[in-house]
């Protein structure tokens, strides 16, 4: 903190006036005693006008004096004593209003941002701006050359930031705020996969500011206007905030990344970002924002990622044809509307990443939409699409890892050209209104590890495909509500990496395998609503790892006999039918009066979104009939 020091009181200020008064007002117009007469000689007495004159000085003394008491006491009360400022490194001071300065390197600081900083904000003595300059002026260590070559403006500008947004309540500090070059602002953090990167200030080889990044921070408020003086940023990344007006940002039209996704901006989209032609990548994920994507936006022709996802935005999708670049869009969760064709999109040749999942569009999928060699990702869940899926699914499709269909209404025969996307590793295309049989070539997709064909009740009634058993990589298998029949077969065991087994709402029959203690990956178990017989095989709970297994469900079967050996792994959830099996550790019984415990129908909800990578990161078990959601976190 800058050094205090402690002038005089008001108090001894006034006694010192005070004997000043004294000494210049005495008057020596009584007579002399006689020893001062012997002493010094008889002087002359003073004539009239000379005594007149005398007191006349000493009245005009007086007045002068007064006044600069008074004008002493008046800049007191005015300009704040160190003492009356905080002791915090933020130099932040109590008192408002304007100020006036007595402290020439602060004086010195002001005048020389007035000329890009408001005048009204500057003399605040509560304002962001005036803070920062405070702190710039008192305690900053640094003390950086009032010249614009200095970087004096640059650091100013996140100054002013830190304070604008709450700084003393971020969750990092990354450096900020200290006597450190601002290059030097920044902490590197770890991601879970244990990467490694850098949140905080970035400069370039000049040591001006081309990089911000500062998620998930705390940041509050609005953004300030000072933040056009970094005049070289190029990325801008305040995700994952509290922020609620990004106004500021309009004159950083340089800028080739702006992310600012999960805020709380709740507007429509500026127009003025279509000014932004370099920009490479916009994210304004999750932020309310309403109204339709304005027109301007079309400018924005460089742009390679798109994402407006999880907002209220309306109206169709014409605009992303204006955007050759684009290689990633994230626009789901919106009520966007529109038809997809066969030549939906059909010039964003580099597309990657395609999301439109959870919106209101209508249409089919066509083979143009798929024959892209570098389409990795397509997602359009949850829309009004309908129709056949392509009966010749392409070849060329080879990058095309993650395929999410699941809650529309397509209809017809699941085609077994499927496999020709060899390089799938995801397949949903539950909750449709499938029919025919299933194929049974499903080897030919040697890479997938998670495969849901639930909910799809019109399909022929058949056993599992014998195929499945060589997808050895398989996480996750659900075939629920898709009238599989026979008995479970003894191969499951083959697919060790199942972490999830749904075969709830079947018409499976005989007794549950033993195998299936081979599993030592399994976490979640679903065999009820089936027609399963005999009792639970005790390799059910010796071969099954106790802090692996988290959810059974066995209800609506005929199993008889006893779950002791299931209670002694201490399941989150197990579920039985207590009237035919003893379950003294059932976290719910079902009884044959009770018709509900049947029409739950548990589905492991899976909504991926493009923040993780499009990987599971929780497994959510939701049903009709009940009010709560059963999550678990996987266990690694």
């Amino acid at each position: 903190m800058f050094p205090r020091t402690s002038p005089k009181s008001v108090e001894d200020f006034e006694l010192g006036m005070e004997d000043i008064r004294l000494d210049l007002c005495y008057d020596d117009h009584q007579l002399p005693s006689p020893e001062e007469v012997k002493t010094y000689g008889l002087k002359p007495r003073r004539t009239l006008a000379q005594r007149r004159g005398f007191r006349w000085a000493c009245v005009g003394s007086l007045l002068f004096l007064t006044i600069i008491l008074l004008l002493t006491v008046a800049i007191r009360s005015l300009v704040p004593s160190r003492d009356e400022r905080s002791d915090d490194a933020n130099g932040s001071i109590q008192q408002s209003g304007e100020a006036i300065f007595v402290d020439s390197r602060l004086h010195d600081t002001i005048t020389f941002l007035l000329d890009e900083v408001n005048h009204r904000d500057l003399t605040n003595t509560s304002s962001p701006q005036f803070l920062a300059a405070q702190w710039m002026a008192d305690v900053d260590s640094l003390r950086t050359p009032l010249v614009q070559e200095s970087g004096f403006m640059e650091r100013y500008a996140l100054v002013v930031l830190w304070f604008a947004t709450w700084g003393e309540e971020w969750l990092h500090s990354v450096d900020f705020l200290t006597g450190a070059h601002q290059c030097e602002w920044h902490s590197t953090f770890q991601r879970s996969d244990t990467s490694v990167f850098e949140m905080g200030v970035q400069c370039n080889e000049r040591a001006e500011v081309k990089s911000l990044i500062l998620q998930t921070m705390n940041l509050k408020g609005r953004i300030p206007l000072e933040i056009s003086m970094l005049t070289s940023l190029e990325r801008l990344s305040l995700d994952h905030n509290n922020l609620t007006d990004f106004e500021a940002v309009s004159p950083l039209t340089h800028l080739t990344q702006l992310t600012l996704g999960y805020n709380q901006f709740a507007a429509d989209i500026p127009m003025w970002l279509g000014n932004f032609t370099l920009l490479e990548v916009l994210g304004l994920s999750n932020n309310g924002f309403t109204s339709t994507i304005p027109s301007q936006l079309k400018e924005l022709a460089s742009l390679t990622t798109l994402a407006l996802d999880d907002n209220d935005l309306t109206g169709n999708l014409s605009l992303l044809e204006y955007m050759p670049l684009l290689e990633k869009v994230y626009l789901e969760d919106n009520a966007f509307t529109g038809t997809i064709t066969n030549d939906f999109l059909h010039d964003l040749e580099n597309l990657q990443v395609l999301d439109l999942s959870s919106n209101k569009l209508d249409g089919q999928v066509g083979l143009t939409l798929l024959n892209r060699p570098q389409l990795e990702v397509l997602d359009l869940h949850n829309n009004n699409l309908d129709g056949t899926l392509p009966e010749d699914m392409p070849y060329t499709a080879t990058s095309l890892r993650f395929l999410a269909l699941h809650d529309n209404f397509f209809e017809g025969s699941l085609p077994s050209t499927m496999t020709h996307l060899s390089a799938l590793q995801h397949l949903d295309i539950s909750n449709n209104r499938l029919t025919g049989a299933l194929p049974d070539n499903w080897d030919q997709l040697s890479s997938l590890e998670y495969l849901f064909l639930s909910a799809n009740r019109l399909f022929e009634p058949g056993p599992l495909p014998t195929s499945l058993k060589r997808l050895t990589h398989l996480r996750e298998l659900s075939v629920k509500e898709t009238a599989r029949t026979g008995t479970i077969p003894s191969w499951i065991a083959n697919l060790d990496q199942l972490i999830l087994l749904d075969l709830d709402n079947n018409r499976f029959t005989s007794t549950l395998p033993s195998q299936l203690g081979r599993l030592t990956n399994l976490q979640f178990l679903l065999v009820n609503s089936n027609e399963l017989t005999g009792k639970i095989p005790v390799e059910l709970s010796s071969g099954l790892e106790s802090s692996r297994l988290s959810l059974v469900m066995l209800d609506q079967n005929q199993f008889t006999g006893d779950a002791d050996r299931l209670c002694s792994m201490d399941l989150p959830v197990l579920v039985a039918d207590c009237d035919e099996v003893r379950c003294d550790c059932c976290t719910t019984c079902c009884y044959d009066d009770d018709q509900s415990c049947g029409d739950r129908g548990w589905l492991a909800n899976y909504d991926p979104i493009w923040e993780n990578q499009y990987t599971r990161d929780v497994y959510t078990f939701s049903a009709e009939s009940s009010k709560h959601d059963i999550i678990f976190i996987p266990v690694n």
